[in-house]
């Protein structure tokens, strides 16, 4: 066999393997074929190239005179990347999302995958490829992913949704803090439209975000069980713009409202820690990085499938905290 040909294998269970393929197909082409892993040549290629314990998840496949390879997970995300480039990645998602049932985004163990599952797979596509191939839209920011906000000192270990009480008790502290009313001075929504969540660090130290969506303005509030050296606590509001950025138009950090001014180059560790660390990320950025982790990724398919400033706003607000190491290789406009 002459010539290379790239083959997704995904699992076509729910019957949808056809459809997907057709909308691949419209995306990027013929340079990816879809096909499902029960077909009996992706059994073959996917034992060829990974044994016979190869695990069952979706599976680049590159066939190229005779020689085989194949690539789950994050090295699936790097290697479809280098191949269709960022912009066809990023095409392959949103088909994928087109394809799959709203309660396909379930991170449930199940036979087959859903769309959250897959976007997982793809992993760190952003993050990788801003490292290890320096594309234009990366280079711009590499001085930006130099900075460390205090939220990304530690590694986030586990995410709980808020509910009952916990969400209400929450809710009253974030609309009563000053950081709030510095952003927000407007009433806030119905508590039925207003999220929470808890995050725990591996030193054991907890935050918790409060986060609500009015029109095209998220709030994003953070507080820390325990500061983190001088920070204690930041609201931010936050213009969301479906499908091109998200742009921070005002921040308060300990009580105390900051200026927001996008500087030409990354600003210095103690600036980004008086300050928000970023004035604008990039929407398709945010919304790879936060499917791809854990704890976002039933938020982040929402919008990747359905780009309402809702599901965006909340993809954004669980990215922030929960994936903060890929989160910040989506700053467009660091703050000085």
């Amino acid at each position: 066999m002459k010539g290379r040909r790239l083959i997704l294998g995904y699992d076509a269970g729910c019957g949808a393997c056809s459809a997907l393929a057709r909308r691949i197909e419209e995306a990027v082409g013929e340079r990816l074929e879809v096909r499902s892993l029960y077909d009996p040549q992706v059994e073959h290629w996917r034992e060829q190239a990974l044994g016979k314990d190869a695990p069952w998840a979706p599976t680049l496949i590159e066939v190229e005179n005779g020689h085989v390879k194949a690539w789950t997970g994050v090295r699936m995300g790097v290697a479809l990347s280098r191949r269709l480039g960022i912009r066809g990645t990023w095409r392959i998602m949103k088909a994928l999302g087109a394809n799959t049932e709203p309660e396909g985004i379930s991170t449930q163990a199940r036979p087959g995958f859903s769309r959250a599952r897959f976007l997982k797979g793809l992993g760190g596509v952003t993050l990788a490829v801003s490292v290890l191939s320096g594309t234009e839209v990366f280079a711009r920011m590499a001085d930006a992913a130099a900075w460390v906000h205090p939220l990304n000192r530690k590694k986030v270990v586990s995410s709980e949704p808020l509910k009952g009480e916990d969400l209400r008790e929450a809710i009253t502290r974030a609309t009563a803090s000053k950081d709030v009313k510095n952003v927000w001075p407007e009433s806030p929504p119905a508590a039925d439209r207003i999220v929470g969540a808890r995050y725990t660090y591996t030193d054991g130290n907890t935050v918790t975000s409060v986060s609500w969506v009015v029109g095209s303005q998220l709030l994003i509030y953070f507080l820390p069980a325990r500061a983190i050296g001088n920070y204690r606590s930041q609201a931010m509001r936050i213009e969301v713009i479906p499908e091109e950025a998200y742009v921070l138009k005002a921040t308060s950090v300990n009580g105390r409202q900051r200026s927001v001014v996008a500087a030409a180059g990354a600003a210095s560790n103690s600036q980004l820690e008086r300050g928000c660390g970023c004035c604008r990320w990039s929407w398709g950025c945010v919304a790879t990085v936060g499917s791809a982790c854990v704890s976002c990724a039933k938020q982040c398919a929402e919008c990747v499938a359905t780009p309402a400033k809702w599901a965006c706003g909340v993809c954004l607000s669980c990215a922030l905290v929960g994936c903060p190491v890929g989160i910040r290789r989506c700053c467009r406009n660091p703050c000085g």
